[in-house]
């Protein structure tokens, strides 16, 4: 896995997109984080999104 630094904003839009499922995994994600208060969907979608390293390492750890 990389390490926080890697990201960007917009990271995974395209992929979320395109391949149903990379879409389906980060549901499944999403699904498990949001107890927590975390939005990974919106994290995704967002150009300035992945702002802190909790969101970044969440991110990343669905991505990959």
């Amino acid at each position: 896995f990389s390490g926080n630094g890697s990201q960007w904003g917009g990271m995974a839009r395209e992929l979320l997109a395109s391949s149903p499922a990379f879409k389906a995994a980060v549901d499944r994600c999403h699904a498990a984080l949001a107890p927590h208060g975390v939005d990974l969907l919106a994290e995704f979608g967002a150009d300035d999104g992945w702002s802190t390293p909790a969101l970044a390492t969440a991110g990343l750890v669905a991505v990959q």
